[in-house]
């Protein structure tokens, strides 16, 4: 196995070494900084330009030397450089005579402890818990656990063996059989590509007419591996064509023979959820029922946890987890990190970033050891890098998934992000366009509408940022609306039912950036809503609070609260408690809006609080609770913005997301300066002043650029300085 080196330091340990500069800029000190040793060097430096002058490491082997070294830090003047100390050979005994002479850390130049790793603290900690007691600050250095861990150039003996089969299969049933393990092989390793060809050129050899059971058996799996394979590789109308052959010729063959299959293309029948919602709950039902065996059951257990987690639904996520834990040993390595990547998702979700992380990380590694593409897991290593601000890590991995899988929408997706937040978005506009063109080029549908949705939110963010002027909007509504029709031509005559909803709310959401075209949206939100009741009701939740949204905007309240109260039962129903957290939000703006008592809006808000309690996750609550603030007028005291906004910092700020915790300081702000519009009262556009910024800060702070210009006109407007 290759491990391509080079870890970053991460935003918050960069924090944490300038706070021991400045520190140890102070004079007398003791500082423990626990590093990484391939981390050793990127640290001191990074230390020494703080300090503005160099560090020389004084290893220790002994007592003697240990006491020579801190006589000579006790007796040098103040303001003399640091004396870093870093042990070589047994930790112990230099660790005893440092606890026994700890006064003299506190004295003269000083003194820097080097340390390895987390089990040499806790050797300091257990053996001089006194001195380390006396340090003035504790800087852990772990970086981000270098770069993706690639695989060898030879290829696993799996595949190996794979290809050989395919070569000597004689009949037609032997070779079907064959490809069936190449192409779940290559697939494997990220060949899926070359995989999806594989399986197609196989079924079209296999044919449907007059197949032997044991043939048609064969076949059905085929069909299911290319499923996958058309999936990962962007194909959503080719999957979904698959997956419902599968449903459809399984249930050609005996009960006892298709019963599996059948199950397995029904929990993985592709939907605007990533599965379809309720197929997939058949699906798990008929497991249960009809008692699947352990493998079969699992992965149907996996693909039910990820709807959840797509319908924010994270409890009853980890609970098909759960049991389906007890089915694990008897899935292979690569089904294994599925479901795990599941488990990391939630935690993710719920803003345990710490855990998702080492969770990813740890499959990744295993299943490189094992010949297996780990890139998928990448992806969402990378969401965590970008959700706690640190970009430069995030940026790096991004640029190794391009190297390792150039067409990939959501990578791409990743890619707008960074490049909007760090201010050079239109790097990103220029990508989406381009990769938009190449995907229809390729007549990748799903990406296709991957890459609009990607288009959306960096316009959006765009817009609201004050980046993107309002007049420049036609070219990209025009953009979208060109996609559509793009997607059909590639789909038709069978494009899947969901993707006409999609795209319509699409073209809407882009036309109500611009109030001027507010009543447009409003007419296609109308047109999507309609559609999906006729053509994909699972999708109605989703349109009836984006349209109950426009209607809000048009100072239409009853009409938004009447479609509301129409959606709300399906979206609780069915567990949709995304859906419903964002019903919740739209009732509230209606209720504001009408000048309802103010009972009725204290109502709506703890039913809000119900559902993100049941979210059971501090980051949708605090996303939640913002959006709605962001919402409501800045002089709204019923629900006051400016707590929303301050319960959202805090939750922000313990998670970390940074980006989002600036964002609510930045609402205060708001609130605050309307509220000195309305009075008059001038302290409160110092209060303003204040908040922005504390969002400054920490924008700058870890390098999201994209809002710094408009906070800074805010910030100009209030008379206060940045």
């Amino acid at each position: 196995m290759e491990q391509i080196p080079d870890s970053q330091l991460r935003v918050s340990e960069l924090e944490a070494l300038k706070k021991a500069a400045q520190i140890l800029a102070r004079g007398p000190a003791f500082v423990v900084i626990v590093c990484a040793p391939d981390l050793t060097i990127q640290a001191r430096n990074e230390l020494q330009g703080m300090l503005g002058r160099s560090l020389t490491a004084a290893p220790v082997e002994s007592n003697e030397e240990m006491l020579d070294r801190l006589i000579q830090a006790a007796q040098s003047p103040e303001g003399s450089a640091p004396v870093v100390l870093t042990i070589e050979g047994d930790l112990k005994k230099p660790i005893t005579t440092l606890n026994l002479h700890r006064e003299k850390v506190l004295a003269g130049a000083p003194v820097i402890l080097w340390l390895r790793d987390v089990d040499e603290l806790n050797v300091l900690r257990q053996v001089a818990p006194d001195t380390f007691s006396f340090r003035n600050t504790l800087v852990i250095v772990e970086g981000d656990g270098g770069a993706i861990i690639k695989s060898s150039a030879e290829e696993p003996d799996s595949l190996v063996s794979a290809r050989r089969k395919v070569k000597r299969a004689k009949t037609a049933l032997e070779k079907a059989q064959a490809a069936l393990t190449y192409v779940q092989e290559l697939r494997q390793v990220g060949q899926v590509g070359e995989s999806l060809q594989v399986a197609e050129e196989c079924l079209a050899q296999l044919g449907t007419a007059r197949l032997e059971e044991e043939e048609q058996a064969v076949r059905v799996h085929l069909l299911l591996a290319a499923s996958d394979s058309a999936g990962m590789a962007g194909f959503t109308c080719r999957r979904w064509a698959f997956q419902r052959s599968v449903v459809e010729e399984s249930q050609q063959l005996p009960l006892a023979r298709g019963l599996s299959v059948l199950l397995r293309g029904r929990a993985a029948l592709p939907g605007p959820f990533a599965r379809d919602l309720k197929a997939n709950r058949l699906a798990l039902d008929e497991a249960r029922r009809w008692g699947a065996p352990p493998d079969v059951h699992s992965a149907i257990l996996n693909h039910a946890a990820f709807l959840e987690i797509q319908l924010g639904n994270l409890p009853r996520a980890t609970q098909i987890l759960q049991q389906a834990e007890p089915l694990l040993k008897f899935q292979e390595i690569y089904n294994r990190a599925v479901h795990g990547q599941a488990v990391a998702r939630i935690a993710a979700m719920k803003g345990q970033f710490a855990a998702s992380m080492a969770t990813l990380q740890n499959l990744s590694k295993e299943l490189s050891m094992s010949g297996k593409s780990a890139l998928f897991l990448h992806r969402d290593l990378t969401w965590n890098w970008f959700y706690q601000g640190e970009l430069r890590v995030a940026e790096a991995r991004l640029y190794e998934l391009a190297l390792n899988n150039p067409s990939d929408a959501e990578r791409l997706f990743l890619e707008c992000l960074v490049a909007s937040a760090t201010g050079q978005w239109r790097d990103g506009l220029v990508k989406v366009r381009s990769a938009l063109k190449k995907s229809a080029t390729e007549k990748r549908d799903g990406d296709h509408l991957a890459l609009c949705k990607a288009l959306h939110w960096l316009v959006s963010a765009l817009v609201e940022a004050g980046q993107l002027a309002i007049s420049n909007l036609s070219e990209w509504v025009e953009l979208v609306d060109g996609a559509q029709e793009e997607s059909f031509t590639m789909t038709a005559p069978d494009a899947p039912p969901w993707y006409g909803v999609e795209f319509r709310l699409l073209r809407a959401q882009l036309r109500a950036l611009d109030p001027r075209r507010v009543a447009a949206a409003k007419v296609l939100a109308q047109e999507a809503f309609e559609d999906a009741k006729r053509t994909y009701p699972d999708l109605t939740p989703q349109n009836g609070h984006l349209l109950a949204g426009y209607l809000v905007k048009l100072d239409e309240p009853d009409n938004a609260l009447q479609v509301l109260s129409e959606v709300e039962p399906m979206a609780r129903s069915n567990g949709m408690l995304k859906d419903l957290a964002a019903i919740q939000v739209t009732r509230i703006q209606a209720l504001v809006q009408k000048q309802a008592p103010s009972s009725e809006a204290r109502t709506a808000l703890e039913t809000l609080r119900g559902v993100l309690r049941e979210m059971d996750s501090p980051r949708y609550a605090g996303e939640y609770l913002l959006g709605l603030a962001i919402s409501l007028p800045g002089g709204c005291t019923e629900p006051d913005v400016i707590v929303l906004s301050q319960e959202a910092a805090l939750t922000f700020f313990d998670l970390p997301m940074p980006e989002n915790e600036a964002r609510a300081y930045e609402c205060i702000g708001d609130a605050w300066s309307a509220r000195a519009n309305q009075s008059g009262d001038p302290t409160y556009h110092a209060e303003a002043a204040r908040y922005y910024n504390i969002a400054l800060k920490r924008l700058k702070q870890f390098g999201f650029g994209l809002r710094i210009p408009l906070l800074e006109k805010k910030l100009a407007i209030c008379g206060g300085q940045s």
